[in-house]
């Protein structure tokens, strides 16, 4: 079961407003909060699981073990959510996108942003940070600014 911390932020990413299209999604869930969400189809899923990066001994192995459930089709196992995308939301130009999958921020930081993975118009993948409230939308710019101030030599 969602956390109602989970229920209010989700409920800002589907906005308000006529219903754009439906994203079916699988959770993976840590200590009751939402971590990642994670679409239907494989290949979506398994670069959405790209997305988290673990530091600590433990994350890397449930990491793997997710990657082995999906590889292996057993994330079928894991809760569904039906994101109901509106006109407002902020992933109404993303929500057409086959594969839209993300990774939430930390649920007790006061700027938790959502980390989407989507597919461009030419179809390629895109990831696309987004902030929800005033604090994390500037948290998001300031990420931004930093990354265009980089020499373009680095790759990465």
């Amino acid at each position: 079961m969602l956390s109602e911390r989970d229920k209010s932020f989700l409920s800002q990413i589907e906005g308000e407003g006529d219903i754009v299209s439906v994203q079916s999604l699988r959770c993976f869930m840590r200590k009751g909060d939402l971590l990642m969400a994670l679409p239907y189809a494989r290949e979506s899923a398994l670069k959405t699981l790209s997305l988290y990066q673990p530091q600590r001994l433990v994350a890397k192995f449930y990491t793997h073990l997710a990657t082995l459930w999906v590889y292996f089709g057993l994330a079928g196992l894991l809760r569904s959510i039906h994101l109901e995308i509106k006109e407002s939301s902020p992933l109404v130009k993303l929500a057409g996108q086959n594969g839209l999958g993300f990774l939430l921020g930390n649920p007790n930081g006061p700027t938790r942003r959502i980390i989407c993975l989507h597919r461009g118009t030419a179809g390629e993948w895109l990831v696309t940070k987004i902030g929800i409230q005033q604090a994390a939308r500037q948290a998001v710019a300031n990420e931004a600014r930093a990354l265009r101030a980089l020499p373009e030599y680095l790759t990465g």
